[in-house]
């Protein structure tokens, strides 16, 4: 006979798992039964995945610095302790959030201002991914600026043709220093910090382009959306673009197929036949890769969230409930890997709805929690690597912190 602990059925990680309110005793207890195997669900993971779940306004709050609208915020990602934000009237602020916090109340204070870094609103801003001394901020004024974080001073200063949108660095990059800008131009700029010039022009899209990111996996590859409705892969060492998303096509398993999806209707007509491909039908102004680079979200204004396999260009059947999309500029979605693993199995999306931040499970589409405490339009959110600090940006001129709720679960 078998053990009464191998005949109990224990949780699924895509399941029942992440629906009840388990503590760390029981994920030990189930390792030790001996219901599982060792490597059925990664236990830090899992609990940080439970942490995130269940976030609310922390201990700390940030010194009140702001008074318009923030339109953008950024985690430095070397030690994830600066928050960088940047307003509607060209103001730049920098915020030390110190060492891990206790339960009493803290103000995290401003430990740089630049009063008018851009004439007109700031609109996006980046860190260095392996430095906190250096950041790039960009705005309205057609200008995306790099800035010394010691001295304040502008280290180059870029002037554009266009109102700027979102700036996106290479979290991985080793062979290049390329900053992607995205603006009112039909075509995403790439900037060379090494040169001080405008290295690359990639054309595409037909009309603005809102959002850009690079790939967590792939140094040379990177994504953007446009106001054309249009979702656009590239690799900047080829002429072109990689892929067109198009929200027609879609995985499905079928007969008569070599992979996980089948052969479409889309796929046997004609190529003059086929409609110009569109992955939304509004503009797209919010893109996020998943943490291992293999699956990307778009967010468009037809209120539609979408994810996408990017081994195959098409489009998962994932559906993703309550989205809204009413923002007249760029949005800054967030993620987290749910431990730091590669898989986006455990990851969780953070998604500006109106004036407040879904939470949504990557892999399932299940809405994990709802982040509600501004007054108007959230712009942008971030969040560390394993969930723990996350920060929105709102148009009622404040930036909130958000934490997971001291309960049993601990940090493994």
């Amino acid at each position: 006979r078998e053990p009464s602990c191998a005949r109990r059925r224990p949780p699924s990680p895509g399941g029942d798992f992440h629906g009840r309110p388990l503590v760390m005793q029981a994920l030990l207890r189930y390792r030790e039964q001996g219901a599982v195997p060792p490597d059925a669900f990664p236990l830090r993971q899992s609990v940080l995945h439970l942490r995130c779940r269940d976030l609310s306004l922390g201990p700390r709050t940030l010194e009140r610095a702001h008074s318009c609208g923030v339109r953008c915020v950024e985690l430095d990602p070397a030690h994830e302790r600066f928050l960088l934000a940047g307003d509607a009237s060209g103001k730049v602020v920098v915020y030390d959030l110190g060492p891990a916090p206790s339960q009493a109340p803290q103000e995290c204070p401003a430990v740089a201002t630049l009063a008018k870094a851009h004439r007109y609103s700031v609109t996006t801003s980046a860190w260095y991914p392996s430095d906190s001394g250096l950041f790039i901020t960009g705005g309205y004024d057609a200008r995306a600026v790099v800035w010394d974080a010691a001295t304040l001073e502008a280290a180059a200063d870029f002037e554009l043709h266009a109102r700027v949108h979102a700036l996106a660095m290479s979290p991985l990059a080793a062979a290049h220093d390329l900053v992607a800008v995205a603006s009112d131009e039909a075509s995403l700029r790439l900037l060379d910090l090494r040169s001080e010039a405008s290295a690359h022009v990639l054309e595409g899209h037909n009309g603005a382009v809102y959002a850009a990111q690079w790939s967590p996996a792939r140094e040379h590859v990177l994504a953007t959306g446009g106001a054309d409705g249009g979702v656009r892969i590239w690799d900047v060492r080829r002429a072109g673009c990689v892929a067109v998303l198009d929200r027609n096509r879609t995985l499905r398993r079928g007969p008569g197929s070599d992979g996980p999806c089948g052969p479409g209707p889309e796929d046997r007509e004609p190529p003059r036949s086929r409609p110009r491909l569109s992955a939304h039908g509004g503009p797209v102004n919010a893109v996020l890769f998943s943490p291992d680079g293999l699956e990307l979200l778009s967010f468009g204004k037809d209120d539609r969230l979408r994810a996408w396999d990017l081994a195959q260009a098409r489009q998962r059947i994932v559906h993703f409930a309550g989205t809204s999309n009413r923002a007249p500029r760029a949005l800054r979605m967030a993620g987290t890997a749910g431990g730091g693993g590669a898989s986006s199995q455990h990851a969780l999306a953070f998604v500006p709805c109106g004036a407040e931040v879904h939470v949504y499970e990557w892999a399932t589409g299940n809405r994990a929690a709802r982040l509600r405490a501004h007054f108007s339009r959230v712009n942008a959110c971030a969040v560390s690597r394993d969930g723990d600090v996350v920060c929105t940006a709102s148009d009622d001129a404040s930036l909130l912190l958000w934490e997971p709720c001291p309960s049993g679960l601990v940090r493994e």
